[in-house]
């Protein structure tokens, strides 16, 4: 009879990097953390133990930590700093990555001056499930960097992050699943301002919540301006995961809108236009919102009425409403 081999072997280390960790993982997995560098204490218990099949493998288990070190990214200078995590890598067959998991707990450290904690679970390397709870504070400026969003620029304010995310990720390939993703939490925006690609005004001074409820995102007291009209929305993102993923998915918003001046002279400009009368009217075709509006002022050339109320319905390409009230031109 064929004698199986088996190993059982045990390593362990201290004072090492995040790096020695890494490689020790799967060539599969560590591939995507080699640009990861790490200073300050990481340390971790290896064993493999089990029989080689022709199919199957031993056993991996990985303990590793770190305690108050720093992680950097040399290709975009950025560093976390006063890490400090407890993590195991466990695969029941090292050949068989369906097997293998990835938890991390009790991860805190340092971002620009800022705290963060979060931990993760991380099943099936194969059709991979993805548990992860994050809670943090982040300036706008740090977040664009360490998102890499470059269409973000003179960015200010700060964000306060309580976020949990459950579900399979392949669930975000998929239209038809991508509303089984659970998410829960909130983002507290305060002071924001930015400029962006796609919007031909600035963002200032937005402040507010958005509470999250699987794929609707809940807004709770948002304002800030836009150019010079401000804003004040309560309401409700419907379809946002979608339509941020793929292509042609509508978004959807119905809110309370509130503002006590707003100028159509501006937000119609045509930006590409030398002419400072020529304006631009375009409806996106994956838009649908739903306005309940209280405006004080509105402005467009010699249109000025004050006391605005209505509902405005964006559908299809067009707006309509089925009333609209205000004050201007002498009556109401």
């Amino acid at each position: 009879q064929e004698k199986i081999p088996y190993i059982n072997l045990s390593l362990e280390g201290e004072q090492t990097s995040i790096e020695t960790i890494f490689n020790l993982l799967p060539a599969r997995i560590s591939k995507n953390f080699k640009r990861y560098k790490s200073r300050g204490s990481a340390f971790f218990s290896l064993r493999l133990e089990g029989q080689i099949r022709h199919k199957t493998g031993p056993q991996l288990a990985i303990d590793f930590g770190l305690e108050n070190a720093e992680i950097s990214y040399p290709n975009s200078a950025l560093t976390i700093e006063g890490v400090s995590t407890k993590g195991l890598f466990l695969a029941e067959d090292i050949l068989n990555l369906s097997t293998g998991t990835l938890e991390m707990t009790d991860i805190r450290g340092k971002f620009e001056n800022k705290d963060f904690m979060s931990e993760l679970v991380y099943k099936d390397f194969h059709n991979p499930h993805l548990t992860l709870a994050f809670d943090g504070a982040f300036e706008l400026s740090s977040l664009s960097k360490l998102a890499d969003i470059s269409q973000i620029e003179d960015a200010s304010g700060s964000m306060n992050i309580a976020l949990k995310f459950n579900g399979d990720l392949n669930h975000l390939k998929n239209k038809a699943s991508v509303n089984k993703i659970e998410t829960d939490g909130q983002i507290e925006m305060d002071n924001i301002s930015f400029k962006h690609q796609s919007l031909k005004l600035p963002v200032q001074e937005l402040s507010g919540t958005l509470l999250f409820n699987h794929s609707d995102i809940a807004l709770s007291n948002v304002q800030g301006f836009y150019g010079s009209s401000d804003f004040l929305l309560n309401g409700l993102f419907k379809n946002l995961f979608a339509n941020v993923l793929f292509d042609n998915e509508p978004l959807g918003i119905e809110a309370n809108l509130k503002s006590e001046f707003i100028d159509l002279n501006e937000l119609l400009m045509n930006a590409d236009s030398s002419d400072s009368e020529a304006y631009l009217f375009k409806l996106s075709p994956k838009l649908r919102l739903k306005f309940e509006c209280e405006v004080s002022k509105l402005a467009f050339r010699r249109f000025n009425p004050h006391n605005i109320n209505g509902t405005i319905l964006i559908k299809d390409q067009q707006l309509q409403t089925d009333k609209i009230e205000y004050e201007g031109m002498g009556g109401q």
